[in-house]
């Protein structure tokens, strides 16, 4: 089983975000997809859940980490696929909703 972390950085002064990387490659099956904020980012923002344009049922449930610092999800990747998931933040105290979409290409091994 391997895992493929995407680090979320949310700028404080205009509101924009970066994911780094900011498109995955899935290449092998059962591939453990984590979504984590950066240090400075998890301060103020809270990952609160997860959903994905996914048509071909690769994706399972998420996993929020009990800090809300990072989110978990399966790609199972046995389709050819390339989808966007949209990870919803929620600033830790005004409430301020934040969606950051990543991508994902699945290329199932032969």
């Amino acid at each position: 089983m391997s895992e493929i972390t995407t680090i979320i950085t949310v700028n404080p002064k205009s509101g924009g975000y970066t994911c780094n990387p900011q498109s995955v490659t899935v290449t092998s099956t059962d591939t453990t997809l984590i979504y984590s904020l950066d240090s400075t980012s998890a301060q103020s923002w809270r990952i609160t859940g997860l959903t994905s344009s996914d048509q071909e049922g690769q994706i399972g449930p998420p996993t929020i980490s009990s800090d809300g610092n990072s989110i978990s999800t399966l790609d199972i990747n046995t389709e050819i696929d390339q989808f966007n998931v949209t990870i919803d933040l929620q600033h830790r105290t005004t409430s301020e909703p934040l969606r950051v979409d990543p991508e994902v290409e699945n290329i199932p091994p032969k």
